[in-house]
């Protein structure tokens, strides 16, 4: 298994521990898997892993991108510690990311049980026990350098502050996550601490820009990634579709009917996982992208037009509050038929305030559509209304905005085809965003997980934000504090 950087006309190979190490590739480039000799990902049938426990689905399917480089052995092992009950505290036997039922043939699962209440705990955990791994065969130690919108952050810091090898800088908006966010930054990134969290008076996309850039400055081309630019992530969330497929069909279904997912994504990682589930044969009809108010994606895929404002709106799904997808890289990649340099040059377009059509660079407006991907777009009062209308319909199951996006959208699917079952991606815990819950219901659930109660003013007592305002006072920050001087 080995893999390319879509930003090199070479093709240059590397390992997948070469590539979970890097991030984003020297050039700019994201990686992707050159599968086999002539580029087709290998076939593996969902009744291959029907029967299997979370951990050895994620060995298996995981297995298959981290080829020799890390053993099935050791992959399913180091499952074994990151799934653990001790960290997933909900899990039903066998099964992490559970389904509930929330009407005929439309299902949530669960993807936020994790440590920091939000579905990059899936990946996360798992990536982080692969680079602590890698370390220890002789890579030294590693610093890591990434943004986030809201949840990404927590989970990157929480996969780091065990290994004393690793380091993290992580860049976030002081406006748009919430304060449960905020706090479970700020608890992480106390003194003497190996992560440190960035507040910056900018958005999400600004924050990610700087990342870029600094990557492509000498000496600091060796940071390494925790978010879904690093492909080690997307390829640890691939699994959760096989399992949500398998529990989907279980319910009345057979093996082998298709389905459709319904994804909240921002990035475009989280949903591109999708895309590769289905390439290695799961029967995923449609790809839905959930969107907020920041809707460029509906428009990328219903006419192939990338019109990026100057700026993201602030909403009450922050996660979702990107308009530069970086992970879509990967799929232009794939639509250019594997040229690195047609890729760079739609690429350079993808910028603020620019728009750019696939008819400018001979591809079919339709042709993210005829990949099987949708896309909708949910607005503030209808996060309400869908967060109230779950409630009610299930009898008490609350579900976060970036959930009620996804259930939102997918009524709307149901509603043409009732048939296809459909499973919506709970990308976080409501706790996460009372605020919004508590408009939505009246009231606040009680917290009731040791790990959530009482934490903002834990955080006020104990942590700390690192709050710069420049590309260049990072830099400066980053060469302090960095492991690797």
């Amino acid at each position: 298994m080995k893999y390319i950087s879509t930003r090199d006309p070479e093709r240059k190979e590397l390992g997948f521990n070469d590539v979970l190490m890097q991030g984003l590739a020297p050039d700019g480039g994201l990686y992707v898997p050159l599968l086999s000799d002539d580029d087709r990902a290998p076939s593996l049938e969902p009744e291959y892993v029907r029967y299997m426990s979370y951990e050895w689905l994620f060995a298996t399917v995981n297995g298959l991108f981290a080829g020799d480089d890390i053993t099935y052995a050791k992959q399913l092992e180091m499952a074994e510690h990151a799934y653990a009950m001790s960290n997933f505290p909900n899990r039903q036997h066998s099964t992490v990311t559970m389904l509930t039922k929330i009407g005929e043939n439309l299902y949530v699962q669960d993807l936020s049980d994790g440590p920091t209440y939000a579905f990059k705990d899936m990946a996360l955990q798992i990536v982080g026990r692969q680079m602590n791994h890698v370390l220890g065969l002789g890579h030294g130690v590693l610093d890591i350098l990434g943004a986030t919108s809201g949840d990404t952050g927590s989970a990157a810091g929480e996969a780091v502050l065990p290994n004393d090898s690793m380091s993290m800088f992580m860049l976030s908006p002081i406006k748009g996550p919430t304060e449960f966010q905020k706090a479970q930054m700020q608890i992480q990134s106390r003194e003497g601490s190996n992560v440190h969290h960035i507040q910056m008076p900018l958005t999400f996309d600004e924050c990610q820009d700087i990342v870029k850039r600094l990557k492509g400055i000498p000496g600091f081309e060796n940071l390494g990634a925790l978010n879904s630019i690093n492909w080690g992530r997307v390829a640890a969330q691939v699994p959760y579709y096989f399992s949500g497929y398998m529990q989907a069909v279980a319910d009345g279904g057979r093996y082998g009917d298709p389905v459709d997912f319904v994804v909240p994504t921002g990035n475009f990682g989280n949903v591109l996982a999708g895309y590769y589930a289905r390439q290695l044969g799961l029967p995923i009809r449609n790809l839905c992208i959930a969107t907020n108010e920041n809707d460029v994606l509906v428009d990328l895929v219903n006419n192939g037009v990338y019109a990026v404002p100057e700026k993201s709106e602030v909403t009450t799904s922050p996660s979702m509050d990107i308009s530069v997808s970086s992970n879509f890289e990967r799929l232009v990649f794939e639509m250019f038929e594997r040229d690195a340099d047609r890729t760079a040059e739609y690429m350079s377009h993808v910028k603020p305030g620019q728009t750019v059509a696939f008819s400018e660079h001979g591809i079919a407006s339709d042709a993210l559509r005829k990949l099987g991907f949708s896309a909708g777009r949910s607005d503030a009062s209808m996060r309400l209304d869908g967060i109230r209308q779950v409630h009610a319909e299930t009898g008490g199951f609350v579900i976060d905005p970036h959930t009620a996006d996804a259930v939102n959208i997918a009524r709307k699917l149901r509603a043409k085809d009732p048939e296809v079952k459909i499973v919506c991606l709970a990308t976080a815990d409501p706790v996460k965003f009372e605020e919004t819950i508590e408009e939505a219901l009246g009231y606040i659930p009680e917290r009731t997980d040791p790990r959530t109660v009482g934490l903002e003013s834990r955080a006020q007592k104990l942590g700390r934000f690192v709050s710069l305002e420049t590309a260049e006072q990072v830099a400066e920050y980053i060469s302090t504090h960095r492991l690797d001087k």
